[in-house]
């Protein structure tokens, strides 16, 4: 549940980008937070796919003894996720 509540908060995210002919302007230096700011929630993205993957990979090898420590894992590193992207719309707002 907890994976799809944050997949749904992402793809329904804001872009905080404004069109070429949009009446506001995103300033350079915001725009270049946001993206700062978009790739270091990329990194969080890149170490959950790698701690799911040694989870499966565990699974699939029947060793069950780190299941626990993986779930858990797993959990800490989805709210950490959560918790940041949350804070994404101050970022587009210039609030951060």
């Amino acid at each position: 549940m907890r994976f799809d509540r944050v997949s749904e908060k992402i793809n329904h995210a804001s872009y905080g980008y404004a069109g070429f002919f949009n009446i506001v302007k995103v300033e350079e230096e915001k725009l270049d937070k946001m993206i700062e700011f978009d790739t270091n929630l990329l990194d969080d993205v890149e170490k959950i796919v790698e701690e799911t993957t040694v989870f499966k990979k565990e699974v699939a090898k029947q060793k069950f003894e780190k299941v626990r420590d993986h779930i858990s894992n797993l959990g800490d590193m989805l709210e950490t996720l959560e918790e940041v992207f949350e804070e994404r719309d101050e970022v587009i707002k210039g609030a951060k």
